[in-house]
């Protein structure tokens, strides 16, 4: 009979399930794809104010907030919610897709034409 040790894994085990501790979402509409939709940790500590939300945008996005355990992520959580590719090719594909990229830049090109015209004009 072999023995035992031949049959054991070594290593750290994961729960299969795992709930979430924290979940919330919220959906957001806004104009200009070029201004960040969401304040990281990095922009609190630094006392950069949040991003300013139009309420009456264009465009939707869902913002997603999560409280997860140890050897938890969320991309997996997203990948199960949605039930699709989280890999980064696929997620490159949507946003090059979407149509709120046709708009990419138009607000700092507008904000430079109307100094160039002031500037003309003096």
């Amino acid at each position: 009979m072999p023995c035992l040790r031949d049959y054991t894994l070594r290593g750290s085990y994961r729960k299969i399930l795992h709930l979430p501790k924290e979940l919330s979402w919220t959906v957001i509409r806004y104009t200009d794809p070029d201004v960040s939709l969401a304040q990281s940790d990095e922009d609190k500590l630094l006392g950069f104010d949040p991003p300013v939300v139009d309420k009456d945008g264009k465009f939707m996005a869902l913002q997603v907030q999560l409280t997860l355990g140890t050897a938890s992520y969320a991309t997996m959580a997203l990948r199960e919610i949605t039930k699709a590719d989280t890999s980064s090719h696929y997620q490159m594909g949507l946003t090059i897709a979407s149509e709120d990229q046709q708009y990419r830049g138009t607000e700092q090109n507008a904000l430079a034409s109307d100094e160039n015209m002031a500037d003309s004009r003096d």
